[in-house]
């Protein structure tokens, strides 16, 4: 998935030309798709692939057969990584800004969120076809982070509602009533379990909420001792354990049947700060840094040790890693291309 920012992207220095709206009920792309050769670059080593985009944010279908990303310029693009085949390349209506895209990790069904969003903040899209499908959320709303279940059925958003109010907001993605709607400070982090029924946020002031249940009801409001902290958080696929992440450490959390921290790993470099916590398809999870000198180190968060080190040579903006495990993209600055490492085996 692209990292989970707390506030969204200030604008680039360089965001190329304005988005160009295409013609009202139009949901192809407003110009003609550049071909393969035009957006998958030569890449200076053969340990990586690069795919050319001036982006802000990526994300990895859960066998890491798609990659996706999005731009200032209101793009969002999806290439086939295989056959490094250009799916999609849309312009979205004009104002719109791609903060986040995000796959569900067993299906290739892709979510993009619009960081300003003159019109709805989600757009859902296909891979086979290629398309856009619809939107979701009301106009005006804009999105922070983004997440969805591992079936493609829900997505879980932080969204602007309009002056400094902020929202969690768990949908349906083929659209319908909110699941779940609740205030929220807007500079936490989130997270929505495997098969959809648990959801997850942190606060500035290091208070973990946990909502579940059908309908969804408010489980766990608590600061736990020793973490007490703004954390970026992870949910086991059924909702029963959480990790959160701050600085260096990562917590282990159990929720059932009394909430508690469990234990606290701190990575084997005291100077990585982590960046993002991701959860494979096996139940395991990592942590995500990305190092002053370039690219992203993958670490065990079950006790710290470093598993990847994939150096890129260049400053990593967002990264994206496959539920699989087995492929790991950079959105490199200011190169403007996203690399790409197929990893021999799993972290």
């Amino acid at each position: 998935t692209a990292e989970d920012t707390a506030a969204p992207p200030a604008p680039a220095e360089d965001a190329g030309a304005p988005a160009v709206a295409p013609p009202a009920g139009d949901t192809t792309s407003a110009s003609p798709s550049p071909t393969a050769e035009d957006t998958v670059a030569e890449a200076p080593d053969k340990g990586f692939d690069e795919f050319r985009l001036d982006g802000i944010c990526v994300a990895l279908s859960g066998d890491g057969r798609y990659l996706a990303g999005g731009d200032l310029g209101g793009r969002v693009s999806l290439w086939d990584t295989e056959t490094k085949r250009l799916l999609i390349q849309d312009t979205l209506p004009e104002g719109n800004r791609v903060g986040a895209v995000a796959f569900a990790r067993g299906t290739p069904t892709l979510v993009s969120g619009a960081f300003e969003a003159p019109d709805a903040p989600l757009r859902v899209w296909q891979v086979k076809p290629a398309g856009f499908r619809h939107t979701l959320g009301e106009e005006r709303w804009q999105t922070r982070q983004l997440v969805l279940d591992d079936a493609g059925q829900r997505v879980l958003s932080l969204v602007d509602v309009g002056g400094e109010a902020a929202k969690l907001l768990l949908l349906g993605v083929d659209g319908g009533a909110p699941l779940l709607s609740v205030p929220h400070d807007g500079m936490g982090f989130v997270s929505l379990s495997g098969d959809g029924k648990t959801v997850a946020a942190s606060s500035t002031d290091g208070t973990v909420q946990v909502w579940r249940g059908e309908p969804l009801a408010e489980v766990v409001t608590q600061r736990f001792e020793g973490a007490a902290t703004r954390q970026r958080l992870v949910l086991s696929g059924d909702g029963q354990k959480l990790w959160g992440a701050a600085d260096n450490q990562v917590f282990h959390y159990v929720l059932d049947p009394t909430p508690g921290l469990t234990k606290t790993v701190a990575l084997a470099s005291s100077e990585a700060v982590i960046r993002g916590l991701e959860r494979l398809t096996d139940g395991r999870v990592v942590a995500v840094t990305r190092p002053q000198t370039g690219g992203v180190q993958l670490w065990d968060a079950d006790d710290g040790h470093l598993l990847v080190d994939a150096q890129g040579g260049c400053r990593c903006e967002a990264y994206a890693l496959s539920a699989d495990g087995k492929t790991l993209a950079c959105d490199c600055v200011p190169e403007a291309v996203i690399r790409l490492w197929h990893l021999p085996q799993a972290p």
